[in-house]
């Protein structure tokens, strides 16, 4: 699983779920990471790709790695997300 922001909610923890502090909107499952490098490199290439789902259909979705990264206003790469429930949970990001 991981846990992306989402565009048009608030980037907050469940309740007592961030002991540590963070921003998080969502819980989506991963099924699959596609690579044409080694695992064990944490360098994040243009061509790697995650299969994800998005707990509210049942598409799957293909990301590129590089299209994840996002800031708090998702105004980079999720800046063409739909907002709210039932729509921004397809295309999220993670913080960068």
């Amino acid at each position: 699983v991981f846990f992306p922001i989402c565009k048009g909610d608030p980037h907050q923890c469940y309740p007592d779920s961030c002991p540590g502090g963070g921003q998080v909107d969502h819980v989506e499952p991963i099924f699959a990471i596609f690579s044409n490098h080694s695992l064990d490199d944490p360098k994040v290439y243009p061509d790697d790709v995650i299969l994800h789902a998005s707990d509210q259909d049942y598409a799957p979705y293909y990301r590129k790695m590089n299209s994840l990264p996002d800031s708090l206003e998702m105004e980079g790469n999720c800046q063409n997300a739909q907002p709210g429930f039932g729509k921004n949970e397809m295309y999220p990001c993670f913080d960068e």
